[in-house]
């Protein structure tokens, strides 16, 4: 079954990353060409673990990074939202405008 990680790749079309460099040499159980896991990517940049860190036994190199809740943000941009409308409804336009395409990602 495919990792997460690998379906990113795949769905880019890029191939997936692999271990190269001479400090390989200095982390036991990777050598140079392996491909990078997903696990080895989380380890370090989502939990602050040593790559090859495992639940047995986890070896923290720094903090996880922090994740916070998006609830404030969301609030705003519905409030955001709702004075539109109340402004092009004053203004005798329609309440909801169309798609702007100029600002679409």
């Amino acid at each position: 079954m495919p990792s997460p990680l690998a379906d990113y790749y795949a769905a880019k079309s890029e191939a997936p990353g692999r271990w190269i460099g001479s400090g390989l040499g200095d982390i036991g159980g990777l050598e140079p060409g392996d491909l990078v896991t997903a696990r080895q990517m989380h380890n370090p940049f989502g939990q602050g673990l040593h790559l090859l860190s495992d639940d047995e036994k986890p070896f923290r190199l720094g903090a996880a990074y922090r994740t916070y809740s998006n609830e404030r943000a969301a609030k705003f941009a519905v409030e955001v939202v709702r004075r539109i409308e109340q402004a092009n409804a004053a203004a005798g336009r329609p309440a909801k405008a169309g798609r702007i395409p100029d600002l679409e990602t």
